[in-house]
């Protein structure tokens, strides 16, 4: 027999006020979450903003974030808009997706970037099929993922998050046509992206150009900036058209770089050393020079 519920007869107005009741339940429970995904991502803030690791430990825990071991991957959207969903509906949608597809959180890094930490032993999903379930949100406007990206530590977190998010700003501005950028990859660019090899790789170039980079400081000149271009670019012209100078010039330039740097009279080891410190020193500099780009694609509220 089926149970039929009705209201008290002392209390005309139960079901409105039931209504009422769930609704104020359920506002104080997306507050709370909201709370809660704010704090985490204030949590990666100060990660990177150089805050007391010792300090940031035990939020983390507390947070349940994987900060001793986990995967990360980093989502950059365009910066241009698309006005046809709300900017708040578009991040809840958002966040519903990597959620159904990761089982893990997206947490903000600002307007246009997305962070998401995965367990060490997370099962491992295809980045093709998240990043076509977010081009469904925000189609025609491409984004890009960098995922296969591992750390063991709470400071291999700190710097492989913040290579991730300057890669994928970098896939961004160069509007590269590779959306999926895997950051264990074979070729230069993942050993340029490395962050374990960050400061080696930094020695490495400064100490090869230093004779260059003490002429430019002492005589006010730009050898460094050409031979980089040089090696990078291939010809002479091609260095020209890019500092907008006579083509005499950068042959002048360079003239004077191989008498500093005795290249005439290099190996074969030699020549391939400058030509990597080159890749190395431009990869690093346009890294440090170029700001990244604000946007409102997604709506970051509360900061």
């Amino acid at each position: 027999m089926a149970y039929k519920f009705s209201h008290p007869q002392s209390w005309p107005d139960f079901f409105t006020d039931l209504v009422m009741a769930c609704n104020l339940v359920i506002g104080r429970m997306e507050k709370a979450y909201d709370q809660f995904a704010r704090q985490r991502e204030h949590w990666l803030r100060a990660l990177l903003q150089e805050k007391s690791l010792q300090q940031l430990t035990p939020d983390g825990y507390r947070l349940g974030l994987p900060i001793e071991q986990g995967q990360l991957w980093v989502i950059a959207w365009s910066t241009q808009t698309t006005p046809a969903i709300p900017l708040a509906r578009k991040r809840m949608l958002t966040e519903g997706t990597v959620l159904e597809h990761l089982k893990s959180p997206l947490l903000f890094f600002g307007e246009d970037i997305g962070v998401i930490l995965l367990d060490e032993h997370a099962q491992q999903q295809p980045p093709a099929k998240l990043r076509d379930a977010l081009l469904k949100l925000c189609a025609p406007h491409p984004l890009w993922i960098v995922y296969g990206v591992r750390y063991h530590s709470l400071n291999e977190l700190k710097m492989t998050l913040s290579y991730a998010i300057a890669l994928a700003q970098k896939a961004r501005r160069e509007a590269r046509n590779e959306y999926l950028l895997d950051m264990q990859a074979p070729g230069l660019e993942s050993l340029l992206e490395n962050p374990r090899l960050t400061e080696d790789l930094r020695n490495f170039a400064t100490r090869l150009f230093a004779p260059l980079l003490e002429h430019d400081t002492t005589k006010s000149t730009h050898l460094t900036e050409t031979f980089v271009l040089a090696q990078t670019l291939g010809s002479a012209q091609m260095v020209a058209d890019q500092l907008t100078v006579h083509v005499n010039t950068v042959r002048y330039r360079l003239h004077k770089v191989e008498e500093l740097l005795g290249i005439e009279h290099a190996s074969p080891k030699e020549r391939t050393a400058w030509a990597l410190a080159a890749f190395v020193w431009q990869h690093f500099h346009l890294l440090e020079q170029t700001p990244p780009k604000q946007s409102s694609f997604l709506h970051d509220q509360g900061e």
